[in-house]
């Protein structure tokens, strides 16, 4: 005899028990990307890593390569992300010099190539390159995007050396002047290389600038060899890679430290132009010509007023 099981199923009813929502979430890092790039010379991948080198007895000589231009780069660019204006000026300059390279080599490799195919097309001539006659396959990994426009100048740097070889081993141009490019080309990058040097780390602000404070004064000897100017201090004019200033907002100077800075500029100007008149006018009065023999002797008995160049 079949036995019947009867189910009895509930209802949804809106006092059941509702569920705690959850979300699980597991943070990921993302891994760093890489650059595959091709270089043809050995000057140019020369100049991704840096060297030591013996420049005579018991003398060394760093050339630096664009890793550790990279890795400089971190003090400047947080630096800047601080509101250091002496950073953020570097960081422009830096920026501007770059691509005033990059254009250099760019114009000289086009100079080169219209060599080369004058003097094949008045001979009547083809040349046959072997693409894949390249010495080094690299992947690079950088952090910022002014290390990665350098990696450009440098791949830039790197085909215009090819055709400098090329040109060399056709009869172009002499070898001596293919030593030139290669060695001029290294210079003007490991020369941009350096620049991070001219910094030093003071942790000043606009603000610092703003109300003169002895911060201001260190900051200023310490980085003597930054040439800081007004448009750069008012925020006025910033790198492309320049970081977010988070105690500025929107990347703006507030109105009374703006209006403090331009002040102290104009008084500063103002201060200079004056100094510069009284000595222009001292020079004159000592250059003019004697009128008599009292004069000679009176002037020979001054002292000599010499004209301070004021920075």
């Amino acid at each position: 005899m079949a036995i019947q099981k009867t189910v009895v199923l509930e209802e949804d009813s809106a006092d059941a028990k509702a569920v705690e929502p959850q979300i699980d979430i597991t943070m990921t890092k993302a891994e760093q990307d890489s650059i595959g790039i091709v270089l043809h010379s050995k000057d140019a991948l020369k100049l991704l890593n840096s060297e030591t080198v013996s420049t005579g007895k018991n003398k060394k000589t760093f050339l630096p390569g664009l890793q550790w231009f990279d890795t400089r780069l971190t003090n400047v660019v947080n630096s800047a992300g601080n509101d250091d204006p002496f950073a953020d000026q570097l960081l422009l300059d830096l920026e501007r010099q770059i691509d005033t390279l990059g254009e250099t080599i760019v114009a000289k490799t086009e100079d080169l190539q219209a060599k080369i195919k004058e003097l094949f097309d008045y001979n009547e001539a083809t040349l046959k390159k072997n693409v894949s006659a390249h010495i080094a396959e690299v992947s690079v990994k950088l952090n910022y995007p002014l290390s990665n426009r350098m990696l450009w100048v440098i791949k830039a740097v790197d085909r215009m050396l090819f055709l400098v070889y090329q040109a060399e081993k056709h009869n172009i141009i002499y070898t001596r002047a293919a030593k030139e490019y290669r060695t001029d080309a290294k210079r003007m990058v490991r020369n941009l290389f350096r620049s991070l040097n001219k910094f030093n780390h003071t942790g000043i602000t606009r603000t610092d600038v703003a109300h003169a404070t002895k911060r201001t004064e260190i900051a200023y000897n310490q980085n003597k060899d930054i040439a800081l100017t007004l448009p750069v201090l008012l925020m006025e004019e910033r790198a492309d890679c320049a970081p977010y200033v988070a105690t500025r907002h929107g990347d703006r100077l507030d109105k009374k430290t703006r209006e403090k800075i331009v002040r102290l500029y104009a008084d500063a100007d103002r201060q200079s132009h004056e100094e510069i008149s009284e000595d222009q006018l001292m020079k004159s009065e000592s250059d003019a010509p004697s009128r008599g023999l009292d004069d000679a002797l009176a002037s020979e008995a001054a002292p000599d007023f010499a004209v301070q160049s004021v920075k």
